[in-house]
């Protein structure tokens, strides 16, 4: 399928600036119309931003904001009120959006009934611990699953729902309208904010995850990194098996129901805080230790014969 690039006004002295960055103007395209059904579309080398606009009605092919599109933004904060891009693809194609430069605001909606994969990447040296207006931001808005992979960019998962998210560098905050289904954290630089926890399970290798949500959650995995469980949300399955758990700042008491805390010879490889001051962890069933972790728990509670192997 024939790829349309976005020119943005480029070697068009006769588009006024307004005209420069709407997506509507056929001179703005490199195949001289506005990108229609199956055409792949690439946004490059260009200093000239996408104004919003919805164009969902369009089912496009794949979708790539590369290295090189240096302009500033890609829809609008609008002061606070974001506006948004807002596109479908046909169904398994892709969105790849790569910054190159740290001031970028992209604010894109992925809309339609099809399911899209989302690519974060970074080129050169962007900041990745930009926030507010600056970064990728991203709106699900459509029926199709939306999966996101973000590889070292400022990114916000805004509003709507996500079957996947997985973050293997950069700073990733999930805000309190979204519905993330499950959620990966896999590098060492990947640093998590969550403001809606994933409502089936939460996966960490790597990485540093603060759960501010006390939403509750079925399943954690933690086979490394830090998680902080700020926002005190139960818990059904609970796996520790290195790494640092610590809700020691929850702001409730939480329950797991059902957890497996496994240790080395070295105490310091897995740490699992309980206790806080507004009463801990609550133990529904069982938590089952093995190994040597450090384990503190909240006053009162005890790992008895049942819950120690």
């Amino acid at each position: 399928m024939a790829i349309n690039y976005w020119l943005g006004g480029w070697d068009n002295a006769g588009l006024s600036p307004a005209d420069m960055t709407k997506w509507s103007v056929a001179q703005n395209w490199s195949l001289g119309h506005v990108p229609t059904v199956g055409e792949n579309v690439i946004a490059s080398d260009s200093t000239h931003s996408i104004d919003p606009i919805d164009v969902s009605s369009v089912l496009l092919g794949y979708v790539r904001i590369a290295a090189g599109m240096t302009a500033p933004k890609i829809g609008d904060y609008n002061g606070g009120s974001p506006q948004y891009l807002k596109i479908a693809c046909q169904q398994d194609k892709f969105i790849e959006v790569v910054t190159e430069t740290s001031a970028q605001q992209i604010w894109l909606e992925v809309g339609g009934t099809n399911s899209v994969d989302l690519y974060l990447r970074k080129f050169g040296t962007v900041d990745s611990s930009a926030y507010g207006s600056q970064g990728v931001h991203i709106k699900s808005s459509g029926t199709g699953s939306v999966s996101v992979k973000n590889t070292g960019v400022p990114f916000t998962f805004e509003s709507g729902t996500a079957g996947q998210i997985e973050v293997g560098a950069g700073n990733t905050i999930v805000q309190s309208g979204a519905n993330v289904l499950n959620y990966r954290s896999y590098g060492l630089t990947a640093i998590s904010t969550l403001y809606a926890m994933p409502t089936t399970s939460l996966n960490v290798s790597e990485g540093e995850i603060t759960a501010e949500s006390a939403t509750a959650i079925q399943s954690l995995t933690q086979l490394g990194g830090n998680v902080y469980w700020n926002g005190g949300a139960d818990i059904t399955n609970f796996a520790i098996y290195r790494g640092l758990f610590d809700a020691s700042r929850a702001k409730n008491q939480f329950t797991i129901t059902d957890g497996l805390i496994y240790g080395s010879d070295n105490p310091a490889e897995t740490t699992v805080n309980l206790a806080n001051g507004v009463g801990g962890a609550v133990i529904t069933n069982t938590l089952a230790q093995y190994g040597n972790p450090t384990i503190l728990l909240p006053d009162g509670t005890t790992l008895g014969p049942a819950m120690a192997a």
